[in-house]
């Protein structure tokens, strides 16, 4: 900003008053940033083009166009929260015009990753995965995440579709969530609790979810959510010998018409057979619900340099800057002759990742209340509670300490809201829902982890859960103990013993909640 002395003090006014010219900002452009290879920052080729677009820039900066340009460092801390980049620089330069135009160059993150999982049982069963993620959607900061699971013995898939806007920087910093899913259940695992009932239903649902930050590191979403519960039913087996000998029409079926006329509905008929043919089991409407859902989360995680991991590219004599970098700006011939100002005030980058360790605390706790408004819905009230605390063994290990617990109130739970206990992200050892399905109960789990590489990691863990009745607990469910190893923080392979001295692996994705 600059200022013009516009009147000065008088014996009968002695105030001064001046003129103010606040910069204006003109334009923003978002650029690509390339590392040389001594660390040092550069922008890529004007070929090159970053995907995210200035506006959503902007508004996650809390800068606008038209508006007078303002700059703290806490706009770094925006950029890091948003989890679109990987780092930014940022250059101010004025225009002939005597605006500014602001220039961000960034490295943006991975944007799009595909997840396979697979769980494999001694006994053969096998469970397949998909997970689609895309984190930027458009360059509009829309992320989206596509979810399909299969069962062997089953036609119909599960499946997640979700659409999200955090809406950070926004002036009402109300974000938004669509969702549409399907969840399968296999309507004949046994369960071998000892008391724990066992659920059976297929649910089909969509949500729309509002969510804000409430508090430093809290977070808070609610919303109303709707769902149909249906009834798996096995296929006759005369029924299904039937349909599996229904063949499409021919022309012999049809001698007065040649094969090229016969009747649409006649092969739209045909076809459905054919299909429903391997089908194994079909549905019955169970039951429907409106649920008013709220969850509060916090989080205080933070990832720690290993000691002895020294990774820092600080041989480079250029390697300098106001916090120990260099940037390195547009020649003046570059820049048509405009003054340009460098922002940017970030630390050393590494010249490779180095090994580190998660340390702090996360947790959540969800209210879903059901709200009957016709007469044949559901009433109750459902609290769930899961956390994780991560602490310090030794110079490089971790103690992972983590749990959850479910409690119901206000009626009678409906035998869909239990939750089925066992497998990969539940207790280890043992399949999906393999301990049965419990209207309340505690799980905990405690789990050692160390670092062998940067992309690879060994871990020891003990499970158990068991089921609660009011206050007392019951017998326990089950439990196990196991060793694996995580690759690059996203897959994982366990290796469990159970209770029951059955030996199992697990193939899948790492739980974020742990």
């Amino acid at each position: 900003s600059a200022a013009a002395e516009y009147e000065r003090p008088t014996d009968s006014d002695p105030t001064l008053y001046l003129i103010a010219r606040e910069p204006i900002l003109q334009e923003i452009r978002v650029e690509p940033l390339d590392r040389g290879s001594n660390g040092k920052s550069r922008s890529l080729p004007k070929k090159s083009k970053a995907r995210t677009k200035p506006h959503i820039l902007a508004r996650i900066l809390g800068v606008k166009v038209g508006d007078v340009f303002k700059w703290s460092d806490d706009q770094w801390g925006r950029l890091q929260q948003c989890g679109l980049f990987e780092d930014a620089r940022a250059e101010v330069s004025e225009l002939p015009s005597g605006q500014l135009a602001l220039a961000v160059y960034v490295e943006e993150s991975a944007t799009l990753a595909v997840e396979p999982g697979i769980t494999a049982r001694m006994d053969g069963a096998v469970y397949g995965k998909l997970r689609v993620v895309s984190s930027n959607m458009a360059g509009l900061g829309l992320s989206g995440r596509v979810e399909w699971e299969k069962k062997v013995d089953q036609t119909r898939s599960a499946y997640l579709l979700e659409l999200e806007d955090t809406r950070m920087g926004a002036e009402l910093p109300l974000g938004w969530m669509l969702r549409s899913y399907r969840e399968i259940q296999r309507p004949s695992v046994p369960s071998d609790s000892g008391g724990a009932a066992e659920t059976v239903f297929n649910r089909d649902g969509c949500a729309a979810i509002a969510s804000a930050a409430v508090a430093p590191k809290w977070r808070a979403l609610f919303g109303p959510k709707l769902e149909l519960i249906q009834l798996p039913i096995l296929v006759d087996a005369g029924q299904q010998e039937e349909e599996e000998h229904a063949s499409l029409p021919s022309a012999e079926q049809h001698p007065s018409r040649p094969r090229a006329h016969i009747h649409p509905v006649s092969w739209l008929k045909a076809v459905s057979r054919a299909i429903r043919s391997h089908e194994r089991y079909g549905s019955e409407l169970l039951g429907s619900q409106l649920t008013l859902h709220v969850k509060l989360m916090y989080d205080d995680r933070r990832r720690e340099k290993i000691e002895g991991d020294e990774r820092f590219d600080t041989a480079d004599e250029d390697f300098r800057g106001e916090r120990g970098e260099d940037v390195v700006r547009p020649s003046s011939e570059e820049t048509g002759g405009q003054r340009e100002i460098s922002l940017s005030a970030a630390g050393p980058r590494r010249s490779a990742p180095a090994m580190s360790r998660i340390l702090g605390l996360r947790g959540s706790t969800s209210f879903d209340l059901a709200i009957p408004v016709r007469n044949n819905m559901e009433r109750f009230c459902k609290v769930s509670t899961n956390g994780a605390l991560y602490l310090p063994l030794g110079p490089r290990s971790v103690a992972a300490i983590g749990g959850s617990a479910s409690m119901w109130s206000l009626g009678t739970l409906p035998a869909w809201e239990w939750e089925r206990i066992g497998g990969q992200h539940s207790v280890r050892g043992f399949a999906y829902g393999e301990l049965g399905a419990v209207p309340s109960h505690a799980r905990g789990t405690i789990e050692l982890r160390t670092p062998l590489t940067r992309d690879v990691e060994w871990a020891a863990f003990v499970d158990g859960a068991v089921e609660l009745h009011g206050r007392a607990l019951a017998a326990p469910l089950g439990s196990s103990v196991g060793v694996g190893i995580r690759l690059s923080r996203a897959l994982k392979c366990d290796l469990a013993l159970t209770d029951r001295g059955a030996w199992n692996v697990h193939f899948g994705l790492v739980d974020p909640k742990f």
